[in-house]
């Protein structure tokens, strides 16, 4: 870990005089070392109740003066900038800073910069410090799994510098566990403010556990010691609940609204609430089968795309069609989305609505279009379906892009499924292989089998596999993989979150490993550009955290 830690080192002027007359007669004054030591980062959990904070920097004098009386000391605080200087707060050797959420002008960063100036030298140094203050579960991973026959929700959390693993968070903060057995998890990264403010939340991230029991899986708000906000029976209008089972659930995220898959049903929620409403197959896709089963889904820029199985088919989950205004009860008349086909364009590399019963649908992956200049940012953002075939040793792997999807003829982009590759399948491979990919990567996606890690390089003549991470036990078995961000964010609180971090979260994996004991382990891994394993940054480029059940499920938030 590289929590960056100032020394320094201040040297007191040798004094030598000498007399002209007596050459030689010298009076010499011993040099004083000081020597101090202060973080460059100090991290802080928002608690409930007003906090008094201290930093106190190890400063040593080979005098051994430990009452510094030859030292004056300057804690210049804003909450501002890093640029601005701020003022004094403090003159003694530590710095206090008293820290209540409840106040007007409450801050979660502070910019402080510490003078440490010898009085009979005038010496000074300078060190720039930051504070901050972290809400509970934020920029975390968070960890469903199975110990003592119930679900657990754990977290991973970063705080200034260090690593804080917590394998009980939910039932540690609730003081209860949960009941059910694990299933999955969920979070809106995207345009939450309404949804938020409907649901009392204030947090950066919504979050969604999902166990085999009803009555505890829903919306959770793990800024109110994981305080069930809402069920899904109260999350989803009831007369479109019928369909909805506890042990099969997937949460989808767009930047304009949400949806959630169970047992091959689509309910959607809209940009402005995070109540939910059922969506159905339109016209069209009904009256070539009206029976459909969607497997899996995925979001992209204004929209979703799913799999359906019964039908063979990829259907547009057409979020964008649905912005109904914010409200925390339910409005009977609300239109409901539709499930449409994937427009038909000329220019598609393959036919997305007739995939064949030859296939097997594995996953989606977030993709990007780095080929691509003059084209907004949120455009870039695709979709990688992969599929292998049930008869030859072949895999196919569907690029789609969002923007042909919901918006008028473009003829710079102009076809929904922008490519098909088709490579040899991977030894390994089946449906239930774990899958991820991010906007870091073109025509590149992560897959696991057994202990092992691999990049995919599907863009290559017949795919290229690259093992990234063997884990040491040889009978471990990867359950899980996640991006921290797989699907679209904004460059901004992208690049705000990465600074605090110190690795870009798009190049950031977790790997959920389940040992032979039945006990779990996360893998955090930090890749570079290329897909491989980066140099350590501000936290180890390989990070082992244990304590941790049978895992089923990561998420970050």
């Amino acid at each position: 870990m590289k929590n960056s830690i100032f020394y320094a080192l201040i040297l007191l002027t040798l004094f030598c005089t000498a007399c002209y007359e007596d050459k030689g007669n010298y009076a010499y004054q011993d040099i004083n070392e000081v020597t101090i030591k202060v973080n460059s980062t100090y991290g802080v959990m928002k608690q409930d109740e007003a906090i008094d904070y201290t930093i106190t920097p190890e400063i040593v004098q080979t005098t051994g003066d430990d009452n510094f009386s030859n030292l004056k000391f300057e804690w210049y605080v804003n909450t501002s900038s890093d640029q601005q200087k701020g003022e004094v707060l403090s003159t003694d050797p530590t710095l206090t800073i008293h820290i209540d959420p409840a106040a007007p002008n409450f801050k979660t960063k502070y910019y402080i910069r510490f003078y440490v100036t010898d009085t009979s030298t005038e010496a000074v140094e300078m060190f720039p410090i930051t504070l901050e203050v972290i809400n509970p579960y934020e920029n975390a991973w968070m960890v469903l799994h199975d110990i003592d026959n119930h679900a657990e929700v754990g977290s991973i959390e970063y705080l200034g510098g260090e690593m804080k693993v917590t394998p009980n968070a939910l039932s540690r903060e609730r003081g209860e566990p949960l009941k059910g057995l694990s299933v999955s998890l969920g979070s809106r990264k995207q345009d939450l403010y309404y949804p938020s403010y409907w649901g009392g939340l204030d947090v950066q991230t919504q979050f969604y556990v999902n166990t085999t029991n009803e009555e505890e899986s829903g919306l959770i708000n793990q800024a109110d010691h994981f305080l069930l906000v809402a069920n899904w029976s109260k999350i989803i209008f009831p007369e479109d609940f019928n369909g909805y089972i506890p042990n099969s659930v997937q949460f989808v995220d767009s930047n304009t609204g949400s949806a959630m898959i169970s047992n091959g049903k689509v309910f959607q929620g809209s940009g402005y609430s995070y109540l939910m409403f059922g969506m159905y197959p339109n016209e069209e896709v009904k009256a070539d089968n009206a029976n459909y089963y969607i497997t899996k889904a995925f979001g992209m820029p204004h929209t979703a795309i799913g799999y359906d199985n019964i039908g063979h088919r990829f259907l547009h989950l057409y979020i964008q069609n649905n912005y109904w205004s914010g409200s925390s009860t339910f409005d009977p008349s609300t239109e409901r989305g539709n499930m449409e086909y994937i427009p038909a364009a000329p220019e598609n590399a393959a036919d997305p609505n007739n995939i064949g019963s030859d296939k097997e649908f594995v996953d989606f992956v977030g993709g990007y279009w780095y080929d691509k200049t003059a084209m907004a940012n949120w455009q870039r953002y695709g979709v990688y379906a992969y599929m292998f075939s049930k008869e030859i040793a072949k895999s196919y792997i569907y690029v789609f892009h969002a923007y042909p999807m919901t918006s008028s003829y473009d003829e710079t982009d102009n076809a929904p499924v922008y490519a098909l590759y088709t490579i040899n399948t991977p030894n390994g491979i089946t449906k239930d292989t774990p899958m991820t990919s991010g906007k870091a990567y073109n025509n590149i996606l992560f897959y696991a089998v057994g202990n092992k890690v691999y990049k995919l390089d599907f863009g290559v003549t017949n795919g290229l596999s690259t093992l990234i991470y063997q884990h040491p036990d040889s009978e471990a078995e990867i359950s899980c993989l996640q991006m921290a961000y797989e699907g679209y964010v904004g460059y901004e609180d992208e690049d705000k979150k990465n600074e605090t971090y110190g690795h870009p979260y798009s190049r950031c994996m977790a790997v959920g490993v389940n040992l032979p004991d039945n006990k779990g382990e996360v893998i955090i891994l930090q890749l570079n550009n290329a897909g491989k394993i980066d140099e350590d940054a501000k936290y180890p480029a390989i990070q082992t955290h244990t304590g941790f059940g049978k895992i089923k499920d990561i998420t970050f938030i």
